[in-house]
């Protein structure tokens, strides 16, 4: 009916229709998109839960650095200890033995 009318009168239906399809056209293409969009989060997650798996990874990989560091300077600091524990032991001084006994286990 409307179509009709405006079918009437020419020039200005034509106009009226193009902009009314023009914004049909949008509004069908924003629905498509939110659509889209949340089939996507529902995939891959929100930015939020995709930053905070990412901070998780690099953590827990600085820790494991981080203990592997320490692992191996404890390996560098056991070597000289384990030298100098059988040195006292041979040369008799518990005292010194005793200490040394007492770094190693703190090393550990």
């Amino acid at each position: 009916m409307v179509t009709e009318r405006l079918k009437e009168k020419p020039g200005y239906g034509q106009t009226v229709l193009a902009l009314v399809g023009g914004f049909s056209a949008q509004v069908v293409y924003q629905v498509l998109k939110w659509i889209a969009d949340i089939f996507l989060a529902a995939v891959q997650g929100s930015d939020r839960d995709v930053i905070a798996a990412r901070t998780e990874a690099a953590k827990a990989k600085a820790e494991s650095r981080a203990t592997e560091e320490m692992e191996q300077q404890k390996a560098k600091l056991r070597a000289p200890l384990d030298e100098a524990h059988e040195a006292a032991m041979n040369a008799g001084a518990t005292d010194v033995v005793e200490k040394l006994k007492k770094a190693k286990k703190e090393l550990s």
